[in-house]
């Protein structure tokens, strides 16, 4: 994966309180592949209409951080962001913080 680089009202949590959360299956398409994954990343893949390129996680204050675009494909009939999308959003970072 493209290291991402973050918007510059973000770049706070690229600090010592902060850890990146990596996750191989995020960044290594062939690994993926190779580990039985089919397709891509539901949010993480580069191609995806809801797009989570990273995480940081604060222990400190047990915070999960992250920007998210909401890209082509992602909006209603209307043009603006689907309700579905932000749920896709919103399950990625449950599925992280309740497990």
């Amino acid at each position: 994966q493209v290291a991402y680089d973050l918007p510059s009202w973000m770049k706070w949590v690229e600090s010592p309180s902060h850890f990146r959360v990596r996750l191989r299956e995020w960044e290594d398409e062939k690994w993926r592949k190779d580990s039985g994954w089919h397709g891509s990343d539901l949010i993480h893949s580069e191609t995806s209409a809801v797009y989570v390129p990273c995480y940081f996680y604060c222990p400190d204050e047990k915070a999960l951080r992250g920007p998210v675009s909401f890209r082509a494909g992602a909006e209603s009939h209307r043009g603006l962001c689907h309700g579905g999308a932000m749920t896709s959003a919103m399950d990625d970072v449950l599925g992280h913080v309740a497990f």
